[in-house]
């Protein structure tokens, strides 16, 4: 099914006993799913693995997390007593699994203790390289480093391209700000109307809009407010909190895992990094 659905991808299908199969990819999987079912006795086991592969800005995906399987909930805690969690929670909102949300999934993130290797000096993102924190120059050759704090961003900011990448602790520490945010937040939109304005209402945008992509969407988007008067293809919000904002955030405008704007109706591709 995944090769037929990534035909464009390279797919290797990796077999054996996680202990073995684990080095060769430490620190390096973006997205992990444990199927605690089929390793009924073992899943602990699997668990204390899989941590090892998890990258920076991972996604934990473990079935059959429920009262009908201890052993799974048994791994679950043992990640929890060790700090190897940054957060996991049960379940995951209605409407994206094909099974009922009391089947019993987890989903959450690895606390990352391993890393794979040093930040590279640029990467590649939407098929364009960007230099990396403290690298500079057309080909990212030049090195010129900030100071920066705790409550400082300046040894990662660039004056080309803002804040692009900072530390997976740090990352981490901002989601947390972000959750306790907007948890709270009552209204539906995060100064929609203020960016709109200062945008001259996005007049110089074509009626089609094509296919749309939001980078760091929040809970709400700046998404729904482009697109009204307007068409599109389709809509994709990266958003590394998003299954959170869906199942804590009241008004999540894609709570319900569709966007809906003057009477176009959208499925989503929710990414989280």
């Amino acid at each position: 099914m995944g090769k037929k659905t990534f035909n464009n991808r390279r797919i290797s299908l990796i077999k054996g006993d996680s202990t073995k199969t684990v080095p060769q990819f430490q620190g390096k999987c973006d997205i992990i799913h444990i199927d605690g079912a089929k390793h009924a006795h073992f899943p602990e086991t699997d668990m204390k693995n899989m941590a090892r592969v998890a990258s920076c800005n991972n996604l934990l995906l473990v079935d059959d997390c429920s009262k009908s399987w201890p052993a799974v909930l048994k791994g679950v805690d043992y990640l929890k007593r060790n700090d190897l969690l940054n957060n996991i929670k049960m379940p995951v909102p209605k409407g994206l699994i094909y099974r009922d949300a009391q089947k019993g999934w987890c989903i959450g993130s690895y606390n990352v203790k391993y890393q794979a290797e040093p930040i590279p000096r640029s990467f590649t993102f939407l098929n364009r390289t960007f230099c990396a924190p403290s690298w500079h120059g057309h080909n990212c050759d030049l090195f010129f480093s900030k100071p920066c704090s705790n409550l400082s961003d300046e040894c990662f900011y660039s004056n080309i391209t803002g804040t692009l990448s900072v530390p997976c602790k740090r990352w981490h520490g901002a989601q947390s700000v972000e959750k306790i945010t907007w948890d709270k937040r009552v209204t539906p939109t995060d100064r929609n109307e203020a960016h709109a304005k200062s945008f001259n209402y996005y007049k110089s945008l074509p009626q089609h809009l094509g296919n749309i992509i939001e980078i760091g969407a929040g809970p709400f988007t700046q998404a729904q407010t482009i697109v009204q008067g307007k068409t599109a293809t389709s809509i994709t919000l990266i958003e590394p909190m998003a299954f959170h904002y869906m199942t804590n955030v009241k008004r999540c405008f894609y709570k319900n895992g569709s966007f809906e704007v003057f009477r176009q109706r959208f499925y989503l591709y929710l990414r989280r990094s």
